[in-house]
C-alpha cells in the first residue's frame, strides 16, 4: 500500500515534521510505500528524506500531473496544508487522513488564547468572533514583521478540511475541539503517538536539583510564567531551557532583572536533548495555550523523568496529579512553584514518579499500538 504524506514544510522545523518523520520512517519500515509532498522547498533537511521512498515539492500541478509524479496512491495523509487549490484536488480524487496536530484549521490566530488577558479560547471558529481577536494580522517572516490574513481563504481551508474521509487527533482534548467545530463526529479518531524508552544511568546525588524546559521560548509556551514560578522557589536548584523563539531576549531580560542570571541556563536548540534528560530531575511544561497533547511529557517519562506541568488542553490526559507529575490548575504560579520544591525536598518521590511515568509509556505509547491503531483505523474506513 501506498501512502503520501502531506505537509506544508519539507524537512525538520519543528514538531509537526518531526512527528512526520517518525511515523513515515515506522510505517516505512512495517511495509508501507511512502511517499512525501510538501508545499514548500527546505535546506534544513538532515536525513528527513530516508523516511521517504520518495518526496516532491509541488509546483502547482494539474492532477494529471501530479499523479504522473506520485503514481497509484492509495492513501492519502496531510499533516499541514495551506494551498486550497491543492487541498481540494486531493479530497476530491484520494482517500484522505487528516492529522489534526493544532488549533490552525480553525483558529486563526493559532495559539488559541485571547491577545490581551492571554486567557484561553473556548469558542468554535467564527468570521466575525476571530477577525476582532486576530485584528486580521499575524507575524510574518518574510519583508514586513506582520502580514493581513485572509480570513475568507483561512474560512474557505476549514470548510474543505472537513470534507476528508477521517481525521487523527492525539487527546480527547482535540476530538471535543472537532466536534464544536462541526467536525464528523464518527470520522475523528483518537491515535496515541509513540516513543521508544530510553536506557537512563542511575542519577547521581546532587546538592542541587536540575530543572528542565524544553520547547520553544514563547509566551504561549508559558516561559515568561516560568521565571515567575522559579522566582518563589527556596530550595537550591538550576534551570536548563532548551529551544529558541521569539521572545528569548525579554526572557532574557526577565531573568536578569530577577536576579537569576546564576540558576537559569539558556542552552538554544541542540539535537542532543538526551543529554539534558540525563541531567535532569523534573521536567517543567508551563504552558499558557491550550496544548493539543504535550508530546515533550510523555518524551521526558521515556526518560524517568517527572513532570510538573498546567492543566490546558491534554495535557491531562498523560499527567496525572500525585502519579507521574502534578498537574496543576493553569496560570496558579504558587501551586506550580509549591509542588517543585515538594520534588525536591523528597528526591525518591521524585524518582517513584518518573518511574510511573517510564511504565505508562511501556502500557500506552510503544510503536506496536500504534501500528495495531493505525491498521485498523484504515480498515475502516
Amino acid at each position: 500500500m501506498r501512502i503520501l504524506f502531506v505537509n506544508t514544510k519539507y524537512g525538520f522545523w519543528g514538531g509537526v515534521e518531526k512527528y512526520i518523520f517518525k511515523t513515515a520512517g515506522l510505517l516505512k519500515k512495517s511495509g508501507y510505500e511512502i511517499y512525501g509532498l510538501f508545499e514548500q522547498p527546505s535546506e534544513n533537511l538532515e536525513d528527513f528524506e530516508s523516511a521517504f521512498d520518495k518526496c516532491i515539492i509541488y509546483k502547482n500541478e494539474s492532477l494529471s500531473q501530479l499523479k504522473e509524479k506520485i503514481g497509484k496512491t492509495d492513501i492519502v495523509f496531510i499533516h499541514k496544508i495551506t494551498n486550497n487549490k491543492l487541498l481540494k484536488m486531493l479530497i476530491k480524487n484520494f482517500t484522505t487522513l487528516v492529522m489534526i496536530h493544532d488549533h490552525d484549521y480553525y483558529c486563526i490566530r493559532h495559539h488559541k488564547y485571547f491577545p490581551v488577558n492571554r486567557k484561553n479560547c473556548h469558542h468554535p471558529f467564527g468570521m466575525m468572533r476571530c477577525s476582532i481577536c486576530s485584528k486580521l494580522l499575524e507575524r510574518s517572516d518574510g519583508r514586513f514583521p506582520v502580514r493581513i490574513i485572509n480570513i475568507f481563504q483561512r474560512a474557505r481551508t476549514l470548510k474543505l478540511i472537513r470534507k476528508a474521509d477521517a481525521f487523527f487527533v492525539l487527546s480527547e482534548f482535540m476530538r471535543l475541539n472537532l466536534v464544536m467545530n462541526k467536525f464528523e463526529k464518527e470520522s475523528i479518531y483518537k491515535i496515541y503517538p509513540f516513543i521508544e524508552t530510553k536506557e537512563c544511568r542511575e542519577k547521581l546525588p546532587a546538592e542541587t536539583t536540575e530543572l528542565l524546559y524544553i520547547g520553544q521560548i514563547i509566551r504561549g509556551k508559558g516561559v515568561d510564567l516560568l521565571i515567575e514560578i522559579v522566582r518563589l522557589i527556596k530550595k537550591p536548584f538550576h534551570l536548563s531551557i532548551v529551544g529558541k523563539g521569539n521572545d528569548e531576549e525579554s526572557i532574557k531580560q526577565y531573568i536578569k532583572e530577577s536576579g537569576l542570571q546564576d540558576k537559569v541556563e539558556f542552552i538554544g536548540w541542540t539535537s542532543n536533548v538526551d543529554s539534558y534528560y540525563n541531567k535532569a530531575d523534573i521536567l517543567l511544561v508551563p504552558s499558557r495555550w491550550q496544548e493539543p497533547f504535550g508530546l515533550i511529557g510523555i518524551e521526558a517519562f521515556s526518560h524517568r523523568k517527572p513532570v510538573v506541568g498546567f492543566d490546558v488542553g491534554g495535557i491531562g490526559e498523560w499527567l496525572k496529579n500525585g502519579v507521574n507529575g502534578y498537574l496543576i490548575q493553569e496560570q496558579d504560579i504558587l501551586q506550580f512553584a509549591t509542588k517543585i520544591e515538594k520534588l525536591i525536598k523528597d528526591p525518591a518521590l521524585t524518582k517513584k514518579m518518573g518511574k510511573a511515568g517510564y511504565d505508562l509509556v511501556e502500557k500506552k505509547y510503544k510503536k506496536e499500538n500504534f501500528l495495531e491503531a493505525f491498521n485498523k483505523i484504515l480498515e475502516t474506513i
